[in-house]
């Protein structure tokens, strides 16, 4: 059993895809493993405009990103991060959040 993360976000934050673990994005012999996928993780902050502020976590080709945008504007994010282990990916979106609360 892979361990679960624990995403901690400021107040204010609304989890609404929470999928993250410690499992490898490859198995032992190098093949890779699809349910470390794309969508891993997902939260938002509503703004006074109603357009909702985006973290978002998932698994692409090799990395991990995480992604900042504004109200589903995935062509032009705020920020995009790129690291190699899922616990960096949650300590950039704890970042990033906290940075923008």
């Amino acid at each position: 059993m892979y361990k679960k993360f624990t995403v901690d976000l400021p107040r204010g934050w609304k989890v609404t895809f929470d999928r993250i673990t410690d499992q490898p994005p490859f198995d032992k012999n190098g093949q890779r493993d699809y349910d470390v996928s794309e969508g891993l993780f997902q939260a938002e902050l509503e703004q006074t405009e109603g357009k909702p502020l985006i973290v978002d976590i998932g698994f692409y080709q090799a990395v991990y990103k995480v992604y900042l945008v504004l109200a589903d504007n995935w062509d032009k994010p705020i920020e995009v991060v790129s690291c190699d282990t899922a616990i960096d990916a949650v300590a950039i979106a704890k970042k990033l959040t906290s940075e923008r609360t």
